[in-house]
């Protein structure tokens, strides 16, 4: 499945701006991605690399069902907002 994570940052809808400008959720997660050693997330360290450079520079991934999965869970363990959460995994849903 290709996923892209190249999302607006919404709060009850509205987006989020920084300078003006609108916030995008793909840079923090694969800053969360790289930094994570992925001991636990079952994600192999160097695929969750691959992703993140990909999805740093705002292109799609190419994934198994298996690895969504262990994505989505990554996503949920993560200490991003409620907000971010949803709007990541509703880019995994929509392709699910």
């Amino acid at each position: 499945m290709i996923v892209n994570f190249k999302v607006k940052y919404l709060v009850f809808g509205v987006e989020q701006l920084v300078d003006g400008e609108p916030m995008y959720l793909h840079k923090t997660l694969a800053n969360f991605l790289g930094m994570n050693p992925h001991k636990e997330t079952g994600i192999g360290y160097m695929d969750a690399l691959k992703w993140a450079s990909l999805i740093n520079e705002g292109k799609p991934i190419d994934i198994s069902q298996n690895e969504a999965d262990l994505l989505k869970k990554f996503i949920e363990s993560t200490d991003f907002t409620a907000f971010a959460k949803q709007s990541l995994i509703d880019c995994l849903n929509e392709r699910l």
